[in-house]
């Protein structure tokens, strides 16, 4: 929300509190950074991440996906000029994800969509 609404910290601070502020925060990208160094970050956030800030990362990245899906199904590959970086790279960027999501969590702490998610990336980038 914050990096790309007009929304700031500090509102979600006051309508959520610290908790969630912190969570938003963990999730946030830098837009003065480059697409890697961004990604990067939410791939070591994801890694290191509690539970419920992983959760925010795989409930994005599977909306994002699903949404990517789509735009593939009308479009096909013409689909990739419209990213700042191809299909190598995104491909990177959401197994990444994939792999790291459950990183440090008990079998019984991962939610099922973490489950959902690594599934779909897989059909999508068919590895």
């Amino acid at each position: 929300a914050v990096e790309d609404t007009s929304v700031t910290l500090e509102e979600i601070i006051q309508r959520f509190g610290l908790e969630v502020a912190g969570i938003v925060e963990a999730h946030t990208e830098d837009k003065s950074k480059s697409w890697e160094e961004r990604k990067q970050h939410t791939i070591q956030i994801v890694k290191t991440g509690s539970l419920e800030v992983k959760s925010l990362i795989v409930a994005d990245k599977l909306d994002n996906l699903r949404s990517l899906k789509k735009s593939y199904d009308q479009q096909g590959d013409t689909i990739w000029i419209s990213f700042k970086r191809g299909f190598e790279k995104q491909k990177w960027y959401y197994e990444s994800i994939s792999k790291y999501a459950a990183k440090g969590l008990e079998p019984n702490q991962i939610p099922s969509f973490f489950y959902t998610y690594k599934q779909e990336v897989n059909d999508f980038f068919r590895s």
